[in-house]
């Protein structure tokens, strides 16, 4: 009998976590990717698993001057559109946050917990080997309804040719 309770208990805890919606499972926050995200899934688990996956912290310019940032937000509840503000901050030196620049972001969707975009920071106004903060708001001052963190990271070969001493001869 008590075996069986048990049992119970455990399976109605589980069945809930694993129904779990993406909006729910990643409510406020932003996830970030390099690709462009699939406009749909063929379920919500396989949804929440390719956003694991996909999630980025950090991104390289390249040979690019321009650094395409894809994200999806999820809002712990649903917000009317059409217009939200992405705001981009500084957040290197711990304690100091520094607003970089904003974005207006447009939607049609109507009451939505999941908004898809992407934003494109040019390489003049974003320094690398620093770490940023971004967050979704509806508008610029607003409550923050979603956020994340990100580095822009140097090309591999960059910092072993800054490190490397210079050299002069008289």
């Amino acid at each position: 009998m008590l075996r069986a309770l048990t049992l119970a208990l455990c399976l109605g805890a589980i069945g809930p976590a694993m129904a779990r919606n993406p909006a729910d499972a990643f409510r406020g926050r932003i996830i970030l990717s390099q690709r462009p995200f699939p406009t749909k899934f063929s379920s919500d688990a396989k949804f929440i698993q390719h956003m694991k996956r996909v999630d980025t912290k950090a991104f390289l310019y390249a040979d690019k001057d321009t650094l395409t940032l894809n994200f999806m937000a999820f809002f712990s509840r649903a917000q009317p559109g059409p217009m939200f503000m992405l705001t981009v901050y500084d957040v290197t030196e711990k304690g100091n946050r520094t607003r970089i620049n904003s974005y207006p972001i447009d939607t049609y969707e109507k009451n939505t917990r999941i908004l898809a975009s992407a934003v494109y920071l040019p390489k003049d106004q974003y320094e690398e080997e620093r770490r940023y903060m971004i967050t979704l708001s509806r508008r610029e001052g607003s409550p923050v309804l979603a956020e994340s963190q990100f580095a822009i990271k140097a090309p591999p070969g960059a910092k072993a040719a800054a490190a490397q001493p210079t050299v002069v001869e008289f």
